[in-house]
């Protein structure tokens, strides 16, 4: 379950437990669940979906995806436009135009969740919302990595990116002593893998747990400098508008895997390893 009705949580603690919550928290002098959950449950927080408050998991799959949603329509606004802040309002016309019109969209929870993302008042009192020099880096990090298949050992990755942007690449300007401990930060976008540390896309690593959970064994690693997909293999992004109420509701874009008749990631890196 990806969300939970804010005002079925006592319901459920007391079926589980038999026991009042409300209650509880009240003998303990917390006001309300909404500020108990803000203060001592730091992996939580709560969206209005629906128009009705909900209880999400903060590294969970509904408000990762969403915000990559956010990040990926509001990127392609900015690089239109010469990397410029975007109008909130023409930003929420690109969103309904890319989403459709009923999906879920709330700026203020995505300025609240990301720090990556963030709104702004300039002339006229207009507002904007734009993505920070960090958001945009992990956004070069994507390109990067899908010219070079979706992964690269992390060793290679300075050299990669100053051959696919013509820039350099210094950790310590974004206030980090090395690039790993900056990808770490970018995990909307990328993940660190493999015990020789590669750096992947969100949607190759989410593959590879999954092939490893499946085999039980160790996690593969890719020992060729460029990874065995192609950009062909990866597809941002989703359609929301066939969701309906009466199913789990993740109205997030999911990244899928055009499979065909491609083998999978793993298949061919492990097929690769067997001929070496």
């Amino acid at each position: 379950t990806q969300l939970v009705r804010l005002d079925l949580i006592d319901h459920l603690y007391n079926e589980r437990y038999q026991a009042d919550l409300i209650n509880i928290l009240s003998e303990n002098y917390v006001q309300s669940l909404p500020n108990f959950i803000q203060e001592f449950c730091k992996d939580l927080t709560t969206v209005n979906f629906n128009m009705v408050p909900h209880i999400v998991l903060k590294k969970g799959d509904f408000v990762q995806n969403y915000l990559k949603r956010v990040n990926d329509v509001l990127y392609s606004l900015q690089r239109g436009n010469n990397y410029c802040p975007v109008p909130v309002a023409v930003f929420e016309h690109e969103y309904n135009e890319t989403h459709g019109i009923g999906a879920f969209l709330d700026l203020d929870f995505v300025t609240r969740e990301c720090m990556g993302i963030k709104k702004t008042r300039r002339s006229q009192n207009r507002e904007f919302v734009e993505l920070t020099l960090i958001f945009m880096l992990g956004n070069e990090i994507v390109e990067v990595l899908k010219k070079r298949g979706g992964i690269l050992p992390l060793a290679n990755f300075i050299g990669n990116y100053k051959s696919v942007t013509g820039k350099n690449l210094d950790p310590t300007n974004f206030g980090f002593d090395n690039l790993e401990n900056l990808i770490k930060e970018l995990d909307l976008f990328v993940k660190i893998t493999g015990k020789k540390k590669s750096i992947a896309l969100r949607a190759i690593h989410d593959q590879l747990s999954q092939q490893v959970n499946l085999n039980r064994g160790a996690e593969p690693e890719i020992e060729s400098e460029y990874a065995t997909a192609d950009d062909s293999n990866i597809v941002e992004g989703a359609a929301s508008n066939r969701r309906t109420r009466d199913i789990k509701p993740d109205i997030i874009g999911q990244t899928n895997y055009d499979q065909g008749s491609r083998q999978s990631l793993l298949e061919r890196s492990q097929r690769q390893e067997d001929m070496n």
